[in-house]
């Protein structure tokens, strides 16, 4: 609580416009800074994800239907929304999505010798919008530098 909570609670309003998985036209609006990136090259903001999607057409459902859609796919699924990550000092942090990271790290876990890619909008830090870098902050709980988030 208190007012620095308050001043971060009005900072990320507005935030879902820079999620595809909460707004459809995010895609269209950073497609400039859309990419594909190797999974193994993204890491967690999170120290620990829930078990369940909280936004977007699969709210609600459990986070390993994705990763046995990708296991049946053989990559992960064309419609599904980009993530959102942050290039920071050369690393790429994962803003919005760490639950489809979680599906798609143990996806490329599951099948070592392939190199698994996603779509991402890639925001450089420096030029990231002020909600997003304040997201990035208050989302960075990782104990572990990004390299895994357990179920909690």
């Amino acid at each position: 609580g208190g007012p620095q909570r308050d001043l971060v609670s009005k900072l990320l309003s507005g935030n879902q416009a820079l999620d595809p998985a909460q707004d459809p036209r995010a895609k269209a609006k950073w497609k400039h800074l859309l990419r594909s990136v190797r999974v193994k090259d993204l890491r967690f903001t999170h120290n620990e994800v829930s078990t369940t999607f909280q936004h977007g057409r699969h709210r609600g459902e459990p986070v390993k239907t994705l990763l046995t859609d990708c296991q049946r796919l053989g990559k992960p699924p064309s419609d599904m929304p980009p993530l959102v990550a942050v290039d920071w000092d050369n690393q790429l942090w994962t803003v919005f999505g760490n639950r489809r990271l979680k599906a798609l790290k143990d996806f490329q876990e599951g099948c070592p010798r392939t190199t698994v890619t996603v779509q991402a909008i890639v925001h450089p830090f420096a030029e990231s919008p002020s909600s997003l870098v304040v997201k990035f902050v208050d989302a960075c709980t990782t104990r572990n530098n990004g390299a895994s988030a357990p179920f909690r």
